[in-house]
């Protein structure tokens, strides 16, 4: 009978894939767009830290207006279209 074999926990090696410089060339078109399309006057890419705390709470704090919005129409129109349906039921 035979020994068994051996298990190990780490994955195989498998060897890098080499990269061309046509592949690099690529890639630093790509990121030169990304730089020219968010330009650095935005307070999310400022160096201070309070700028873009500030950014991000901006932000957060106009979606949470919006949803609440939506939200508020929603409960309100099915509170009107319900109340006005409950009414018709009510005997008088």
């Amino acid at each position: 009978m035979s020994s068994p074999v051996p298990m190990s926990s780490e994955p195989p090696m498998q060897p890098p894939l080499p990269a061309t410089q046509s592949d690099v060339n690529q890639l630093s078109v790509r990121v030169s767009a990304l730089e020219a399309r968010f330009p650095a006057t935005s307070w999310f890419f400022g160096p201070s830290f309070l700028k873009r705390a500030f950014a991000v709470w901006g932000h957060w704090f106009v979606i949470q207006i919006i949803l609440a919005i939506i939200i508020w129409v929603l409960v309100f129109g099915c509170a009107l279209v319900f109340g006005l349906s409950l009414s018709r039921f009510n005997p008088q």
